[in-house]
């Protein structure tokens, strides 16, 4: 991945470098600003703004206990992307999302310079790739 040879990186280096998005995503407890800003992974400032930019800023104080599933994967992704990694791999990404979250997660994946793998059914999110691999009988 860009030039580098992945299996030459021990387990911490090509932690760095990946970032995920799961189909039932895990949410750490407390609120959504903890779990954006965990591990120094944003600063409240750039989680405000990739909340807004997901027409969700009115959640970041929101416990996660009580988010919707579309909600819940909003955040996710958000998470991997404030990782700001090289590669991002994304399981079922529009799992749950209104018309706004995918239009979201759309652009993403249209507008992006990241590597991004995803596993998806749907045709809709499956047609932005630049590449696609069919899994049958598995």
């Amino acid at each position: 991945m860009n030039g580098i040879e992945l299996s030459s990186l021990n387990i911490i280096e090509w932690r760095k470098k990946v970032a995920f998005a799961l189909q039932n995503p895990y949410l750490f407890s407390g609120t959504v600003l903890d779990n954006l800003t965990i591990g120094n992974l944003a600063t409240k400032e750039k989680a405000v703004q990739m909340l807004t930019e997901l027409n969700s800023d009115y959640l970041i104080e929101r416990d996660v206990s009580v988010l919707s599933g579309g909600e819940r994967q909003k955040i996710s992704i958000a998470m991997a992307l404030l990782k700001d990694t090289d590669l991002l791999l994304l399981d079922e990404p529009d799992n749950n999302l209104d018309e706004a979250g995918l239009m979201w997660l759309k652009d993403i994946l249209k507008n992006t310079d990241k590597t991004v793998l995803f596993i998806s059914h749907s045709a809709e999110i499956t047609k932005l790739s630049n590449q696609i691999i069919y899994f049958q009988g598995i």
